[in-house]
């Protein structure tokens, strides 16, 4: 264990959640619960002093689970940290179980990066065991529109077909494309394809010699959209 830290069993109602949760939506916490009425308390909460309570750094699902228990201490291991460290910790805890989604993920990473500034991708990579490309996808998985980021954080699309999907600039055909990859209508490497054609009409290096070449581009994307339209009226049936 580490030497900069103490454990001790701390009362409920001393204890706060996190001030930096990673996950941004609820969770129903029963089936937690019910497994540690069974089992105990398999791991402590990592804490720290904050003010006149500890605020909770790793474990906010066990601590709300214990609550519903009506425990009245609950085992921590208490460290005293900054804010970033803290951060850090939590991260590292919840990347490695990949225990939050993909869109969490990259608004966690956007916060270390580019909001607080904790340090460079490369940096926040290092410390997660991840690659600088992993946390620029990540990052990037946030200018999808926000429709289409709640079904990647549902699990309806794969990160892998939205990466692809963020290089659509236009929304609807964005949306599109999210409607066929969610329905297993197309691989990853489909949905590429869909999105290069998508993106040269709007190409200013595409160097197109005539109008007549633009309109037979233009009509070309339009009988695209038709079908991919087509395509997800039939998956929603």
């Amino acid at each position: 264990m580490d030497d900069n830290c103490v454990i001790e069993d701390i009362g409920i109602g001393m204890l706060k959640p996190s001030t930096n949760p990673l996950r941004s939506r609820a969770e129903d916490i029963r089936e937690l619960a019910d497994s540690i009425k069974q089992d105990g308390l398999l791991q402590p909460l990592i804490v720290r002093p904050s003010a006149d309570k500890f605020e909770v750094i790793i474990g906010n699902r066990r601590l709300l689970a214990c609550r519903l228990l009506r425990w009245q201490k609950i085992q921590c291991i208490i460290k005293d940290v900054d804010d970033r460290v803290a951060y850090e910790l939590s991260l590292v805890e919840n990347v490695q179980r990949r225990s939050i989604t993909p869109i969490d993920e990259a608004k966690a990473f956007e916060k270390y990066v580019i909001e607080n500034g904790w340090g460079s991708e490369r940096e926040l990579g290092i410390k997660l065991g991840k690659s600088p490309s992993y946390i620029s996808q990540r990052i990037s998985l946030l200018r999808l529109p926000i429709d289409i980021r709640d079904m990647v954080a549902r699990g309806e699309i794969s990160t892998s077909s939205a990466r692809e999907i963020v290089h659509v600039s236009e929304p609807n055909d964005a949306r599109l494309l999210a409607s066929m990859a969610s329905r297993e209508s197309g691989s990853s490497r489909e949905i590429k394809r869909y999105v290069d054609v998508f993106n040269q009409v709007r190409s200013p290096e595409l160097g197109l010699d005539s109008d007549s070449d633009q309109k037979v581009l233009k009509k070309s994307v339009l009988i695209l959209r038709i079908a991919l339209t087509r395509i997800s009226v039939l998956c929603n049936r």
